[in-house]
């Protein structure tokens, strides 16, 4: 009896924890609904502005076309304390949880680092940049607990419009997505700016994307002539006795980089690799191409990632590398004509 008591309190214990859970975790999905205020308007409408581009915007203040939306047509007013009849004024107040900046388009909400976003509201008679407070008047001629027709009572509501401008210079693909201003309407006093209390939200989806495109301007097939050398002057894994390592230009043009791009390009080298990645096998036994930096006898590795740097007032990278016929270690040198290839591959981070 004593284990069967034993068992029944742990099984008690248990179900008690499990009760605080549940109440803790109805705790955590409460959410805030809207409550009445006296003279707003609110509706559940949301507009959404979807933005997509591919290449047309990448440079760093380009500006999109400014696009109209759609508010509501109707909304839930609480006319509790509003008298019927009277001449009214109107108040109309937008706002927006991001951080705005000043620009010469207007105030543009900072969606992120990328992104500047013009928002418009047509509210009292004209386009209004957000956030802005502002006020008309007119007859309340009725006073309803859903207003159908906004005309009555005064209320000054038609649509809105966005612009995207870029704060900055984009490469790959930039998003954004989320809300980003509220407009807020009430009777006779100034609204209540709840989210949940809101007569219209915007909301964007943004997708802007920038492919660059990188040419050699020596031509995609580069053939490079190391010229003969004597089967006594290779030397294990370094440059011939007298011989000169032959120069190649490697620079590539871009298009499609935003000016204010400051990221080296990142330049890999590539090939019938030996082992260490330190030289590319040839068709001749034992003979193998190594790689030198232009101005320096420091190897370059392959199958390894180099930062070069890239100008975006120029277009392009300035590099050049140096190759020489080494004999590959361990091996002995075979006489006669060989050929090899270096794969070079450039990306933009």
């Amino acid at each position: 009896m004593g284990e069967q008591t034993e068992n029944n309190s742990v099984g008690r214990v248990k179900n008690s924890g499990l009760m605080a859970g549940v109440l803790l975790l109805g705790c955590l999905l409460w959410l805030p609904k809207a409550h009445a205020v006296n003279g707003q308007c609110t509706s559940p409408f949301v507009a959404t502005g979807p933005i997509t581009t591919t290449g047309t915007l990448y440079q760093p203040g380009d500006t999109g076309i400014a696009t109209a939306f759609s508010t509501t047509s109707s909304a839930t007013c609480d006319c509790t304390g509003i008298s019927v009849g009277l001449l009214v004024t109107v108040y109309y107040q937008a706002t927006t949880s991001l951080p705005t900046v000043s620009d010469p388009l207007g105030t543009l909400i900072k969606l992120n680092s990328y992104f500047g976003l013009k928002a418009e509201f047509n509210a009292a008679g004209t386009y209004r940049t957000v956030p802005f407070n502002a006020t008309s008047s007119g007859l309340l001629a009725v006073c309803i607990g859903n207003v159908v027709n906004l005309a009555l009572g005064g209320i000054d509501v038609n649509g809105g419009r966005y612009t995207l401008k870029l704060l900055k210079g984009v490469t790959g693909t930039q998003t954004f997505s989320g809300t980003v201003a509220y407009l807020f309407v009430r009777r006779s006093t100034l609204p209540d700016t709840s989210p949940a209390n809101a007569f219209s939200q915007l909301a964007m989806n943004i997708s802007v994307t920038s492919t660059p495109s990188c040419q050699f301007p020596a031509g995609t097939s580069i053939p490079i002539d190391l010229g003969a050398v004597a089967q006594s002057a290779f030397i294990e894994g370094e440059v011939p006795r007298g011989y000169t390592p032959r120069s190649v230009n490697v620079s590539v043009t871009c298009s499609q980089i935003p000016s204010d791009y400051v990221v080296p390009l990142s330049y890999r080298f590539g090939g019938a690799l030996t082992s260490q990645n330190r030289f590319i096998t040839t068709s001749l036994a034992g003979v193998g191409v190594g790689m030198l930096e232009q101005s320096s006898p420091t190897p370059i590795p392959f199958d390894t990632a180099i930062a070069v740097p890239y100008s975006a007032a120029t277009h392009n990278t300035n590099y050049q590398v140096r190759l020489y016929p080494t004999r590959l270690p361990g091996q002995v040198v075979r006489t006669g004509a060989y050929t090899g290839t270096i794969m070079v591959t450039v990306s933009v981070p």
